[in-house]
């Protein structure tokens, strides 16, 4: 997507701050996991919570190699770009709450897809091994939604 690439390319193609910008991404996703786990169907809270924690990891990852860069990590919630705000918005009131978490989902995942072209070395295997759990997650969570029968508003 267009507006992705401009995600990472407004303060030029520096690789930390492109990290940045991922991890305050996936740090939003936090949240709006733990806020599905609290107004989703209990059957689904186990899920929530696993992805929450998995993103944290994520979090911890980025953060990790955005210090083997010689960068200075950031507050979670820093996001020069804006996009991260929007995520934990996109809990609607108006779709299932695993119909906004699978939107979440995609979102995250074209950034990754967008950063992936971009980078080289240690960074993309990183970012590659992300995308994949990204997909993995969304992929079950699209399964979960055509389970419970719930309208897509994707």
């Amino acid at each position: 997507m267009q507006n992705d690439r401009a995600l990472l390319d407004q303060d030029g193609p520096s690789e930390i701050s492109a990290l940045r910008s991922l991890a305050a991404a996936v740090a939003d996703s936090v949240p709006a996991y733990e806020r599905a786990a609290r107004e989703g169907e209990e059957l689904y809270r186990p899920i929530f919570l696993t992805r929450s924690k998995e993103r944290k990891e994520m979090v911890n990852e980025l953060h990790a190699r955005i210090l083997a860069l010689g960068g200075v990590t950031e507050a979670e919630t820093d996001d020069p770009h804006g996009f991260a705000t929007s995520m934990n918005r996109t809990l609607d009131a108006n779709a299932s709450v695993i119909d906004s978490v699978v939107k979440n989902e995609a979102k995250l995942r074209s950034v990754f897809v967008a950063a992936i072209d971009q980078h080289t070395g240690d960074t993309e295997t990183l970012l590659r091994t992300h995308l994949f759990a990204l997909e993995r997650s969304e992929e079950e969570l699209r399964r979960l939604l055509h389970e419970t029968g719930a309208p897509p508003h994707l």
